[in-house]
């Protein structure tokens, strides 16, 4: 549309009259009135349809919706209405004008002359929420938008992610000042040891835990509780709760989890920390986490405290002081990995030297450096590096006679070692297979690694089940007629509003009002009942890549990848078992069906063994059953928001 629009804009400055563009150059599909109908002024006055301002300077469009910028600096919004797409802010803070507009799926952004950013629209992900400034920056000097993401640049060179993370679209590179972060697919505590297959499923190393059967993509434990990421992001909790340290506030997108003897932790990928539970502190001795707390990029939590790197390089610390342990030095500056223990605290910077605070014994501190850290941990007698894909330890002998006269160097004989954990005397370590090595002793507990253990969980997974017919170059020609319908009412808004409204028209409906998701499957249900073969084929043969270029495989499947972070999901929806799988993101299942609850349901879905069907605004939580490609039963969640 984008290019459509330029090419009639050009052609039209010849036809200029008395200055005024004359309004059929806005082009589009009008499916939503894109193109006709009022347009909203920046303080909110109406005007009507007749003409634009002169000269266009700038244009966007969303997935309904479609924004124009004339060079007097007035924004003109018009088309779908739904989230206030089309009421555009009043000016503040100095602006006097807007110099340029950003849209896609249903948010928008504006940039004004003072360097202020104005976000609206749809708000499910975060990505109407304007970062502050930081590192310098005074302010924004641009404006991007994704389908469900936003980025900014400031006047310092700061860039500025936010909104859905599912795959990694908000996470900016270390050199941006982005997250260095590690998923971790192990995590030692105290008295735990656990590790994720390649389903994401908790397997427990120890014998006295049983962790949660979601599907994970990072863990975090301590002695008495666990955490775990959901794949949408969510965080989960088990195992003690004297304190609150698994009522789980409520949190999106978060990207690592840290577990103390009584306190929980989250990080965000906007660089929020999010605390609750409780630290264990002498009176005098707690410090609080600091209320301005700069945008952190890592955390590491010791048993009574937490340390974070922060996007300059610089560490902070809060919990238990005792010992100094929570307060590092001045002047840190580019730390690439942290860690801490009961006593102790380290720091690891870029080039190679090893900042100690704390209470930590000599044979620890004696390692001022250490070329090449990629991440570091701490048991009570050990510290353990990833130095080139290699294990590094010193400290203690292993019976605690004496330090060690040398570092010991383990060598991975298949891979290199990518993540380590270190709980109370033992460590975990894993490579890039999966391969899960362990040593020491964990409060007395045996630590068995499964010779099946899989290795760790995949942070997507496009794949679909055995059984159901895969397609390996077209999102659509693949699909059953079935499946294809199905799917539809979630993948057609990826289309054009030209591509949607053939689509539509070929299943008989109406193309001069939006239409619902529920209502489009309506149509596909009618079409199949009353035999119409031609008008799915035609449905399909339109929805294919070569007449829908704007919808490729990793797209349309990303538009259903997970429930939980799609607002499609509406009131009368019916989600089935092949849909489920595909949702959730499995790989290689069968004989899955979903659990029925013992008693009525008060969620806003409907369950039974082979189908869900949302019934009310609200959220719908559905235990799945499969096995696994091992022919293991399985189990996890589906989330379904219902808008």
């Amino acid at each position: 549309m984008v290019n459509l629009l330029t090419r009639r804009i050009i052609r039209t400055a010849a036809v200029f009259l008395s200055g005024a563009l004359v309004l059929a150059a806005c082009g589009g599909s009008n499916d939503s009135s894109e193109s006709s109908g009022s347009r909203t002024l920046n303080a909110g006055l109406t005007v009507s349809n007749v003409v634009l301002k002169p000269v266009a300077a700038g244009i966007a469009g969303g997935a309904a919706h479609s924004l124009v910028l004339d060079d007097a600096g007035n924004v003109y919004a018009f088309g779908y209405n739904g989230y206030g797409l089309t009421n555009v802010p009043t000016l503040r803070d100095g602006g006097t004008k807007f110099t340029a507009v950003a849209a896609r799926g249903y948010h928008s952004l504006l940039l004004d002359d003072a360097g202020n950013v104005y976000a609206f629209g749809y708000n499910g992900y975060g990505q109407t929420n304007v970062p502050t400034l930081r590192d310098g920056g005074t302010k924004f000097t641009a404006v991007a938008a994704g389908a469900y993401h936003s980025l900014l640049l400031d006047d310092a060179g700061n860039t500025y992610a936010f909104g859905w993370n599912y795959h990694g679209q908000t996470i900016l590179p270390p050199s941006l000042g982005g997250f260095s972060l590690r998923t971790m697919p192990i995590a030692m505590g105290g008295t735990q040891a656990i590790a994720l297959d390649e389903q994401g499923i908790a397997t427990n190393l120890t014998y006295d835990w049983s962790p949660s059967d979601n599907e994970l993509l990072s863990i975090a434990t301590s002695s008495r509780h666990g955490l775990g990421i959901t794949r949408s992001g969510l965080v989960i909790g088990w195992g003690d709760n004297s304190v609150g340290q698994t009522n789980i506030p409520e949190i999106t997108n978060a990207v690592q989890v840290v577990a103390g003897y009584s306190y929980s932790a989250a990080l965000r990928n906007d660089g929020r920390v999010i605390e609750w539970g409780a630290h264990t502190a002498p009176a005098g001795k707690l410090i609080e986490k600091p209320a301005n707390l700069e945008r952190i990029v890592s955390l590491a939590g010791g048993l009574t405290h937490i340390l974070g790197i922060t996007s300059k390089g610089s560490v902070v610390g809060w919990g238990d002081n005792s010992d100094g342990k929570a307060t590092p030095p001045e002047g840190l500056k580019n730390v690439v990995a942290i860690a801490a223990n009961s006593r102790c605290s380290v720091a690891a910077a870029e080039d190679g030297a090893l900042t100690w605070w704390g209470s930590c014994p000599d044979s620890f501190t004696a390692k001022k450096k250490l070329e090449k850290v990629a991440a570091i941990a701490l048991t009570d007698s050990n510290a353990v590096a990833i130095v080139d894909g290699s294990l590094v330890i010193w400290g203690m002998k292993e019976d605690w006679s004496d330090a060690l006269e040398q570092d010991i160097v383990i060598a991975p004989t298949d891979s290199p070692i990518v993540a380590i954990s270190a709980g109370n005397d033992a460590v975990l370590a894993i490579d890039q297979k999966g391969n899960v090595t362990s040593w020491g002793s964990n409060w007395g507990n045996t630590i068995t690694i499964p010779e099946s253990f899989g290795g760790p969980a995949p942070i997507i997974d496009d794949s679909i089940c055995e059984d159901c017919e895969e397609n390996t170059d077209e999102p659509f020609t693949g699909l059953t007629d079935e499946q294809f319908g199905e799917t539809l009412p979630v993948l057609i808004e990826l289309f054009t509003p030209e591509q949607k409204a053939k689509t539509i028209a070929a299943l008989g409906g109406s193309t001069t009002k939006p239409l619902t998701p529920a209502e489009i499957q309506a149509l596909v249900d009618a079409a199949k009942k009353e035999g119409r073969a031609e008008a799915l084929a035609t449905a399909r043969e339109v929805a294919t890549v070569n007449n829908a270029p704007s919808v490729d495989p990793a797209t349309a499947k990303a538009a259903v990848l997970p429930a939980s972070q799609s607002p499609m999901t509406k009131v009368n929806t019916t989600i089935s078992t092949k849909q489920a799988v595909t949702l959730l993101g499995l790989k290689k299942v069968t004989k899955v069906a979903f659990v029925m609850p013992k008693k009525a349901s008060v969620q806003a879905c409907s369950v039974t063994k082979t189908q869900v069907k949302t019934t009310a605004v609200g959220v719908c939580n559905v235990k799945v059953t499969y096995a696994d490609s091992k022919k293991k039963p399985r189990s996890t969640t589906l989330t379904l928001v219902v808008g």
